[in-house]
Formats: C-alpha cells, sequence, structure tokens
C-alpha cells in the first residue's frame, strides 16, 4: 500500500512514524524477510503499516519524494491522519477538534465493550488501534458512548461513522446517547456483532458472530466499497404500573407509576423473557462462567430445558390489542413477542410472510404487509410454550401469528418477566403501550 497515491490530505505532509521491532514482514524497500516469529528486526510505521528491515532502508524511504510521504494505508478513508487532531486536553474528548478532511475521507469512531464476546471485545481494541487512530476508539467500560459522539457533535464538520462492537444492548446504548444530539446528518451506526443473539447486526447483514479481529484491516475498507446507510424504525414503550389486582397478592411497585423504554429489536413477555431473566441472574452472579458466545448459547439451552418443567403462567388473562382492535387468543401461550427486525432469539425469522398469509383468513388480515425495518409497523406472534419455543428457533415450527400495526396496547395482573432486546426484568401489574419514536435510526448494512 506504499506505492499507492501519496497526495498529501489539504497540502500536508505526513511523515511515517516508526516503531522499532519488528515480528515479521517484507521490506518495501529492499524486499527482504524481516523480524520472525522468535526475533525482533526492523522498523514498522505505526500509521501506515509499512516495513523496512534496516536503518539504511528506513533513511533511503524518508528520502524518497513520493514514498516517504505516509498514506495511512489501508484504512486512509477512514483515519484521522495525526496531524489533522488538535487535542487540547487528552482527558476531554469535548475539546478535540479535527481539521477539515478530503471529502472522501469519512472517519470511524468504534465504540468497544470489552466484556461482549469473551475476551473478543479486547482484541478489537487492540486491532483497531493499529488500523486507526487511538482516539477513534472508545471504551464503553469508561463512560460509555457519551465522550465519542460529543467528540462528533463538536466536530460536525466530518462526515463521521460509528461501528459499535459488542451486543444488541451495546448497540442500543450508543443508539440512546445519540438521541440526545441534534445531528444535522446523524451519522450511520454499523455492527460488529460480539454479543450472543446479534439479532439486529444479523439483519442488517453483519454476519452472526464475529471471532478474528485481525481481520478488521480488510473489513473495514468494504465498509465503503459495499455499505449502504439504511432507516431503522424504533419504538417507544410506556409502561404504566396497576397495583389494583384481583390475584389477592402484594405487588411491588407505585400505584400510575410511569416509565419508558426503547425497542430498536424486540419486546416480549413471558417464557422467552423467564429464560433471559434466569441467564441473565445467573451471568452476573457468576461472569467467571460465561467466558464467550457458544458458552452462553449452552447456558440459555439449559433454561431453556428447565422451562419445560416450570412454564410461565399469567398471559391466559393478559389484554392485547393492535392499533385499537382486541385480539382473541385463540389457544394458550406462554409467550408474546413483539419483533421489529426480521430475526429474532439468535437467528429465528419469525415473520414468514408466506406462511402468515396462510394463517389469517379474512380479507383485510391477507393485506398485511411483508415485514420491513423501516415501513413504521411492528408484527405480534405468540409462542406456545417453552417447547414450541424450542422448535420456532431452530425453525420447526411456526409462531403464532397475531397482528401487524402502528400502535400496541397490553395490560396484566399479575407479575410477569418482560424483556427489551435481550434485556429482562420483573414488571408489576402494568399496562404497555408502544408506538413509534417520530425519528428513526440511521444504520449501516
Amino acid at each position: 500500500h506504499l506505492n499507492s497515491s501519496n497526495e498529501n490530505l489539504k497540502g500536508m505532509k505526513i511523515e511515517h512514524y516508526w516503531i522499532e521491532g519488528v515480528t515479521g514482514g517484507t521490506c518495501v524497500v529492499c524486499s527482504k524477510t524481516t523480524g520472525g516469529p522468535t526475533h525482533l528486526s526492523g522498523f514498522r510505521c505505526y500509521w501506515c503499516q509499512g516495513k523496512v528491515c534496516c536503518y539504511a532502508c528506513r533513511d533511503k524511504l524518508e528520502s524518497d519524494t513520493d514514498k516517504g510521504v505516509c498514506t495511512l494505508g489501508r484504512t486512509r478513508d477512514f483515519r484521522i491522519p495525526p496531524t489533522f487532531l488538535k487535542i487540547n486536553n487528552l482527558e476531554d474528548p469535548s475539546t478535540w477538534e479535527v481539521l477539515p478532511l478530503d471529502d472522501d475521507i469519512t472517519p470511524i469512531i468504534v465504540f468497544v465493550n470489552p466484556r461482549s464476546g469473551g475476551q473478543l471485545g479486547i482484541g478489537v481494541m487492540q486491532s483497531m488501534n493499529k488500523v486507526l487512530n487511538p482516539r477513534q476508539i472508545f471504551d464503553l467500560t469508561k463512560g460509555g458512548p457519551a465522550p465519542g459522539i460529543n467528540f462528533m457533535h463538536k466536530n460536525e464538520h466530518i462526515q463521521w461513522r460509528i461501528l459499535a462492537a459488542g451486543g444488541d444492548g451495546t448497540v442500543a446504548w450508543v443508539l440512546s446517547i445519540l438521541d440526545q444530539y441534534e445531528f444535522k446528518n446523524p451519522p450511520p451506526v454499523g455492527v460488529i456483532p460480539l454479543g450472543t443473539g446479534n439479532d439486529l447486526a444479523r439483519s442488517l447483514g453483519w454476519g452472526s458472530g464475529f471471532s478474528d479481529p485481525s481481520i478488521l484491516p480488510t473489513l473495514i475498507p468494504k465498509i465503503k466499497q459495499q455499505g449502504v446507510p439504511v432507516l431503522l424504525d424504533r419504538w417507544n414503550l410506556k409502561i404504566t404500573e396497576n397495583k389494583d389486582t384481583n390475584d389477592g397478592k402484594e405487588h411491588k411497585g407505585e400505584e400510575g407509576q410511569v416509565t419508558t423504554k426503547i425497542i430498536n429489536n424486540y419486546f416480549s413477555i413471558g417464557i422467552d423473557a423467564k429464560v433471559a431473566h434466569q441467564f441473565h441472574t445467573t451471568r452476573n452472579k457468576n461472569p467467571e462462567f460465561f467466558a464467550n458466545q457458544t458458552v452462553n448459547k449452552m447456558w440459555y439451552v439449559k433454561f431453556g430445558t428447565d422451562a419445560v418443567v416450570d412454564g410461565c403462567s399469567g398471559l391466559e388473562k393478559i389484554h392485547l390489542k393492535i392499533d385499537d382492535l382486541k385480539v382473541q387468543l385463540n389457544c394458550p401461550l406462554e409467550a408474546i413477542v413483539v419483533v421489529n427486525l426480521p430475526s429474532c432469539y439468535g437467528g429465528a425469522f419469525l415473520w414468514d410472510h408466506e406462511k402468515v398469509l396462510e394463517n389469517f383468513v379474512s380479507v383485510a388480515e391477507k393485506e398485511l404487509d411483508p415485514m420491513s425495518i423501516c415501513d413504521k409497523k411492528i408484527e405480534v406472534i405468540g409462542i406456545k410454550n417453552s417447547i414450541h419455543l424450542g422448535q420456532v428457533q431452530v425453525g420447526l415450527a411456526a409462531p403464532v401469528f397475531l397482528g401487524q400495526g402502528e400502535h400496541i396496547t397490553m395490560s396484566w395482573d399479575t407479575d410477569m418477566p418482560l424483556q427489551i432486546d435481550g434485556e429482562p426484568w420483573i414488571q408489576p401489574p402494568s399496562t404497555i403501550e408502544i408506538t413509534p419514536l417520530p425519528r428513526q435510526a440511521t444504520m449501516f448494512a
């Protein structure tokens, strides 16, 4: 890549930044092998990753009018050049200033959750440090997404893009902080899937998982070559607690207390949320037993098997309306799921349009639209029990199709397990209302 175009950004010369000691590679000057698996030798440019085998080759390269200029390597179009970033206070990214860049440069800000995917998050940070400016990478355990997003907002003259490395919860966290800022052109958000389910990543074409941080130098350029911005519907969930129940039990919570949450992927009530709640409770108590994505999925199978015996009662008395029309639950259900994405439960595609039309018989219901992530409509399905849930997850059975609409309401009169985008909790008797957010999120697919 040292032989690619060396035209300087805005006429400013960028010099190589040499690091001594290379574990292997080919000298760009004399083509000799540098270093090896058992010894270090030569130099590597931190920015473009070009290697030279000795001082003589380094001096020869730097004296070359053309090759002596650092091209910033394969990720030039996504990197903030070191001489274009003015840092006034190292600890406060809101004081960092980015000088105007060439129009074809669209820097990526990377938010990494190092706790996701076992140790994969740490590996992603290490690899990203080699291909981007380290000031473009933010560890979410150190202040969350706000410092990085504030930095982008202070430098809105730059065409930013975002990569969120983590699970669906990590992406939701980044989007929630983006909501707090008024960007003229909101930066599109891409995903490096390090979580367990990764349904948003699947729906956007980023894949079901990620296991090799070493491919990032080749993956990042594909964002510009193949990626396109898309809009994503997001939904407001309003929860109003109701302690006036008929079950004779004492419930936590306050009468009329209102809570609001955001749905990006799905909302569910019942058996699947119960399994997720058991998983999260156990993981929080014993994080050492949840080392990677494969182990996490095995734990889900264990809790799902337990649910075959335990089940989940309470849904038989639930009141469900779609666009103000009451939905009759014609068969016993142990879960109701409101889905915004094609992928749910770690790869299950719940809204098969052909199967939907086969199950609905009225003319009005046959006018249901194919599923879309940007049509301001959301789909509602039912799960009969934990065995049916397992069959749906592996594609051996279809869920119970309940409807499609823009306005969903539910109410119940006993404590129930709920979850949003894989984040579960126990909710006292309540009424919920699901409505579309006015502004859709800009994602990268």
